[in-house]
């Protein structure tokens, strides 16, 4: 068994990020946000990703997805997911789910930014969740030896039942969402700050060449200032 060695982000790769934000007023299928990656999504046996978020638990169903990457063979690649309270990831379509962050409803339901980040590598299953920039948890073993295929489609606010489309309002997302990240390798996120560029994805703007916007979802400056 490998360990895993932590990808320390050189300075360049720190970005004074714009206040952009994306608004979900309220859970419906026709509202999501489908990331343009910089290059095609290679197989991927480790990720992290980043965003920020203002989420109240309390105002959102039991099953809330925030970020699902779909391929052809599994729509349910890779999922990000608020569950009963808990925070928690679903790779390649498995019905176990892992990460089982336990969120108290004073976490996020206090109306503020709060910068998520969450971390898988399948060379020994370990997943890290971090909050504000600190680990909050963390394990091994989870989902071993398992690879997420090529080109694939990421999209924020919605669980994916075919690539790219496929989304069912009662899993569907209620809030705001901001500057949205993703590697394809492990981050030390404690050593990146709150504001860091993915090499695969990186959203400040929500441009046209960083996202596909649904019609529904409103764009604003009332982003978390933290950038």
């Amino acid at each position: 068994m490998h360990a895993i060695v932590l990808y320390e982000p050189p300075q360049s790769e720190t970005l004074l990020l714009t206040n952009r934000a994306v608004e979900f007023t309220h859970r419906s299928a026709s509202k999501w946000i489908r990331l343009v990656p910089k290059r095609c999504t290679p197989s991927l046996g480790a990720l992290t990703a980043c965003l920020w978020i203002k989420y109240n638990p309390i105002l959102n169903a039991t099953k809330t997805t925030l970020l699902s990457y779909a391929t052809t063979t599994y729509t349910k690649a890779f999922v990000l997911l608020f569950e009963d309270e808990e925070l928690v990831i679903r790779i390649n379509s498995h019905s176990h789910l892992f990460g089982r962050l336990t969120l108290s409803n004073s976490t996020f339901s206090d109306n503020a930014w709060h910068y998520l980040c969450v971390s898988w590598a399948s060379s020994d299953g370990s997943w890290h969740f971090y909050v504000n920039g600190s680990l909050a948890s963390q394990g091994t073993g989870y989902d071993v030896g398992e690879v997420l295929e090529s080109d694939g489609a990421w999209v924020v606010g919605q669980d994916q039942n075919s690539v790219g489309s496929g989304f069912d309002h009662r899993q569907a997302f209620k809030g705001f969402v901001s500057s949205v990240a993703i590697w394809d390798h492990v981050v030390n996120i404690t050593n990146c700050g709150l504001c860091c560029q993915g090499n695969l994805i990186t959203c400040p703007y929500f441009s046209s060449s960083e996202v596909e916007l649904s019609d529904a979802v409103i764009v604003n400056d009332d982003g978390p200032n933290n950038c």
